[in-house]
């Protein structure tokens, strides 16, 4: 993850070199809290990450903070919660939606871990890119938890894709 930290650095660095009038970033609203003490989490939650991904997200909200500070730089952060929908990638490490869907339809049977009653908040692709065109506009400075604030548990998402893919 330290490639990626530097990489969302140099993405700054390019911004405030191209003098671009917004930036819009893409931070993530689970990582960043950690073990939450509330659910839904709100922007004022406590962040204590847990992970080198949660942190380095985090610490990429403080250098558009000092940025827009010493430069002027406009910018807003969304927090993402688990984005799902069309063209998801099933290969990757996360898409439990896209790796159910795929498994289903191949007709073999997904893992559910543990009881399946882990939850996640999932958010539609198709309001995250609304989120992040209102961005353009509106939020500068602000920190953002892009989300429904509804937790679904991993076998509600399993009963939902096997209804919806006929898988049974």
């Amino acid at each position: 993850d330290a490639a990626n930290s530097v990489a969302r650095y140099h993405a700054i660095s390019d911004a405030l070199a191209a003098q671009v009038g917004k930036f819009v970033y893409a931070s993530t609203g689970g990582a960043i809290y950690g073990n939450p003490e509330v659910i839904p989490c709100t922007e004022e939650h406590p962040i204590r990450p847990i992970s080198p991904y949660g942190l380095t997200k985090h610490v990429l909200e403080h250098y558009l903070e000092m940025y827009s500070i010493i430069e002027g730089l406009h910018y807003t952060v969304l927090r993402y919660a688990n984005v799902f929908g069309p063209r998801q990638d099933p290969k990757g490490e996360a898409g439990v939606n896209a790796i159910f869907t795929g498994l289903m339809l191949e007709g073999k049977r997904p893992t559910i871990f543990g009881k399946g009653d882990k939850t996640r908040d999932y958010v539609f692709v198709g309001d995250v890119v609304e989120a992040n065109v209102l961005a353009l506009e509106r939020g500068d400075g602000e920190i953002v938890n892009i989300g429904t604030g509804i937790q679904t548990t991993d076998q509600e998402v399993y009963d939902a894709i096997a209804a919806a893919t006929g898988y049974g």
